[in-house]
């Protein structure tokens, strides 16, 4: 239960911190982008009323600020389209468009901004005039413009908070410089309004980070080995099936090594399961210290791992680190004052010499543990010596 702890710390100070990992930003802007009718709406709300109130007031400006909102409306629907159609793939998004999140968010910023500060213009323009017609039009579109910023932008604040003063407050300040006494109320009212948002805007912004850091914690956990961190089976089988294809695509070897801990049992009977819970730590971490980036260790229960060794070109590099897991883990031990000695023994298949079957190669692996197991421990087999000798070839560490 120590690994869970430490991964939850580590999950929630990055939302501390306003810190926020490549997942969490890409889950936001899927957020951020995926609607499209209130852009639309808003466009042609904001066309249709200004149209309206220029007509009835004559005024030719309006008609400029009307052509100018619309050119921005639809340029920040053509950004949320383009942003979906680049990110409509269901495999994960490569590294590059992790690099390139926060330049679609800056774009959506700058037309959302473009968009609001063309609505202030206007409502500034018309909420100075007397006529309380045009007045009641557009307050009920400003009034319109700020609950919907609110309720799809609160997910980012920076983009949320800007816009959002942008629309409002030029309409405000017309109302109560302009205006008499009931328009300085109106104003008033509709800043109290505005301050209230952003009460509403941190709400909805924390409990969708918390809702998404969640979901990231479970994933996390249902991935990995509560005790030790270690990835768990399924996450060894995510390995597999991707590092197999990869194997075959690429013309390159792939080995699993099976491996469970010689006299781990002795050890746990003896000083009881707390000591062998953290000497399963300590072997696991000897264990990953040895792997490569890439490479992959399993936790599948017990005192049982595998390893996933990707991208090798001969049987030797599967030797190799075979070797040095011998090694790492012949070393003694200290657990909580006791010195421990165990050791370890490994069987190792490797693909696609052996076997193209992500399932079945994980199989052959243990079979091969159990002859460098029966051949004195401590020792590892290759699977390909077993099955063609009528006596396994175990190699001494």
């Amino acid at each position: 239960m120590g690994y869970v702890a430490s991964l939850l710390q580590r999950q929630v100070a990055p939302f501390r911190e306003r810190v926020l990992p490549p997942d969490i930003r890409r889950d936001l802007a899927r957020l951020l982008f995926s609607t499209i009718a209130p852009i639309i709406i808003m466009t042609v709300i904001f066309a249709s009323v200004t149209s309206l109130v220029a007509v009835r007031l004559g005024d030719p400006i309006l008609w400029i600020l009307m052509a100018a909102g619309v050119i921005a409306g639809l340029a920040r629907l053509a950004v949320t389209i383009a942003y979906r159609r680049d990110n409509s793939a269901d495999a994960t998004p490569p590294t590059s468009k992790d690099q390139t999140q926060l330049v679609w968010e800056h774009r959506y910023a700058t037309a959302s901004f473009v968009f609001a500060a063309i609505l202030g213009v206007t409502g500034a323009r018309i909420l100075s005039t007397t006529d309380p017609v045009c007045q009641m039009l557009f307050t009920g579109v400003i009034f319109g413009y700020g609950s919907g910023a609110v309720s799809r932008l609160s997910i980012r604040p920076w983009i949320c908070i800007p816009s959002v003063f942008l629309g409002v407050v030029p309409s405000i300040v017309a109302m109560c410089w302009h205006g008499g006494l009931y328009d300085v109320a109106n104003g008033l009212v509709m800043a109290a309004f505005m301050l209230g948002s952003l009460e509403t805007v941190r709400h909805i912004h924390r409990s969708v980070l918390d809702e998404l850091f969640n979901r990231r914690i479970h994933a996390t956990l249902a991935r990995h080995d509560a005790l030790t961190g270690l990835a768990n089976r399924i996450q060894l089988t995510e390995s597999l099936n991707a590092g197999m294809a990869a194997a075959a695509k690429n013309n390159v070897l792939l080995a699993v090594h099976a491996l469970d801990l010689d006299r781990f049992k002795q050890v746990n009977d003896t000083y009881g399961h707390t000591v062998g819970d953290a000497l399963l730590c300590a072997a696991a971490d000897r264990i990953a210290a040895n792997l490569r980036n890439g490479d992959l260790v399993a936790r599948i229960g017990g005192d049982e791992f595998v390893i996933v060794q990707v991208v090798i070109h001969h049987a030797t590099d599967a030797e190799m680190l075979a070797r040095r897991v011998l090694k790492a883990l012949r070393s003694p031990f200290l657990i909580t004052g006791h010195m421990v000695q165990i050791g370890t023994s490994i069987g190792i298949a490797v693909a696609p010499l052996d076997t193209r079957d992500p399932l079945e190669i994980v199989t052959l692996a243990d079979q091969a543990l159990y002859r460098a197991k029966t051949g004195g421990r401590n020792t590892f087999a290759f699977y390909a010596d077993i099955a063609s000798l009528p006596t396994s070839k175990s190699a001494a560490s």
